[in-house]
């Protein structure tokens, strides 16, 4: 099954689209490029980051890029990429310090944000995991 994007004007697969219950077929009018391209890119350009960086954690876009370059692109935790269509890999930072420790995705970011860096949960977490196996 394919849709015209309303954006760029492409047949593409639906796969290139994200679910939207709110519309009659089910899917976004949007492709996930075109989408990311606007939420991202067109928000953010590259100046527009490197002061958001420099702001919110003391690096540079090239102290980002130089990170990602030798993460090998992928998550500091899980080793997956972060799907280009959704977001960077965040940047993540101990909230105490300001220490800017390595890039993950948005779940294993979410994961130790929830945890609040607490070892002793995230251990606890293991061993129960470990325990209902």
């Amino acid at each position: 099954m394919e849709k015209k994007c309303s954006k760029c004007g492409i047949q593409k697969p639906i796969t290139d689209f994200h679910h939207r219950k709110q519309n009659n077929d089910g899917y976004s009018g949007v492709c996930k490029q075109c989408r990311y391209k606007y939420n991202y890119e067109d928000k953010y350009p590259r100046s527009a980051l490197d002061l958001k960086l420099r702001k919110d954690y003391g690096i540079t876009l090239a102290d980002y890029d130089i990170m990602f370059e030798q993460q090998c692109g992928v998550c500091a935790i899980c080793g997956k990429p972060q799907p280009k269509q959704f977001h960077r890999l965040a940047v993540d930072h101990d909230h105490v310090t300001g220490k800017v420790r390595g890039l993950l995705c948005q779940s294993c970011n979410g994961m130790l944000g929830l945890a609040k860096d607490n070892i002793t949960t995230l251990c606890d977490a293991i061993k129960y995991l470990e325990a209902v196996a």
